[in-house]
């Protein structure tokens, strides 16, 4: 009876001590995750030195008098030094234009999906994803392709973009205010015989 009673007294110990240890596990990895997450570069950090308008995620952009008056079309530079503004034709290219084009549409139409499909899996591992954004009054948009490089049979290439947003809310960018243009380099891979996807947007600092 008595060796019975000290079965179940150790058989208890050891399933504490399985519970105790796998809480620390359970701990460490959230740690582990909470600081990788926090490594990951987040556009959507309120800074409280800029005044941000309320967010309205049913608005038209259109029904902005002075909104719809701004310059909204894209205009796109291409590695000859090319420059003129895309277009409709360019939304199912597979090529840098038909991307860009794809990327303002979903950000005018607040899409937050499309605005996903169009993100690498290297993006989605460094920078930190909106999964919700208002329509942005997004206008004077200018994208110029500055390098290209192929590493593994792999094609990389990168654009300076630059636009301003009207009245902004910061659901998609809040590290510039209203009508302010931020330099950003946007570089993007290519994969086999697809649509390009970006793979990082960083501040230009050149």
């Amino acid at each position: 009876m008595e060796k019975n009673k000290l079965a179940v007294k150790r058989v208890i110990k050891t399933v504490v001590a399985l519970f105790a240890t796998l809480a620390v596990v359970l701990g460490v990895l959230y740690l582990i995750s909470s600081l990788i997450k926090g490594d990951k570069v987040d556009y959507t950090e309120k800074d409280a030195s800029i005044y941000y308008f309320s967010a309205d995620y049913d608005a038209d952009p259109l029904d902005d008098e002075v909104y719809a008056e701004k310059s909204r079309g894209v205009y796109f530079t291409d590695m000859s030094g090319l420059g003129e503004y895309l277009t409709e034709a360019d939304l199912s290219a597979p090529t840098a234009r038909g991307l860009f084009y794809r990327y303002f549409s979903a950000l005018m139409n607040g899409d937050a999906a499309s605005h996903r499909s169009l993100l690498s899996d290297d993006y989605a591992d460094n920078f930190t994803i909106q999964e919700r954004f208002t329509p942005q009054k997004v206008y004077d948009i200018s994208v110029s392709f500055l390098s290209g490089d192929s590493e593994d049979g792999t094609r990389y290439e990168r654009y300076s973009v630059a636009y301003k947003i009207y009245k902004n809310d910061g659901t998609y960018r809040a590290d510039v205010g209203s009508d302010t243009a931020k330099n950003m380099v946007f570089e993007l891979v290519y994969g086999s015989g697809s649509m390009p996807l970006i793979n990082s947007i960083v501040p230009n600092l050149s």
